[in-house]
């Protein structure tokens, strides 16, 4: 089993392509915060491990920390918080690329327990993989703003 240690920095994630007017990212001590501001039930809310679009595996900047080496399963640990103990829906979303395009995306359904997300969710990986991404989106069931405050992530790959 091998693991890669996510740290909960600005550099890691990104908002996806189209909303950086709607998500704003500020570090405070050792955690990235994410102020998500939607304006429309349209908007489409993502905080993304890493570049690029959801197209496209990441850049060479990162490739190396994602690289999977065969491995046929993989575990994301992570946790964030919100600044809010009202009903709020997220989703993990797996995105799995070869070299050039994405292969796969498998979606769950992440479980608020108060203002908290504590996440421990398994994927099996398709044999042609070589790079991995994860995203959280937030599901608008109202244009009330969020704050995303994100903890340690770990990826488990074997």
């Amino acid at each position: 089993m091998r693991t890669i240690n996510i740290l909960p920095a600005i550099y890691n994630y990104n908002p996806n392509v189209g909303v950086k007017d709607k998500v704003r990212a500020t570090e405070k001590g050792w955690a990235a915060v994410f102020e998500l501001r939607p304006t429309s039930l349209d908007d489409k809310l993502y905080i993304q491990l890493f570049d690029q679009p959801f197209s496209l595996p990441p850049s060479k900047i990162y490739r190396d920390e994602l690289f999977v080496r065969g491995e046929g399963n993989v575990r994301i640990k992570s946790s964030f918080q919100i600044n809010s103990t009202e009903p709020h829906e997220f989703e993990l979303f797996l995105l799995q690329y070869d070299e050039r395009r994405k292969l796969d995306m498998d979606v769950r359904t992440l479980v608020q327990n108060g203002n908290t997300y504590d996440i421990e969710e398994t994927f099996e990986l398709r044999p042609e993989t070589k790079f991995l991404k994860f995203a959280y989106r937030y599901i608008l069931h109202d244009v009330k703003p969020v704050d995303v405050t994100l903890g340690h992530a770990s990826i488990e790959l074997f």
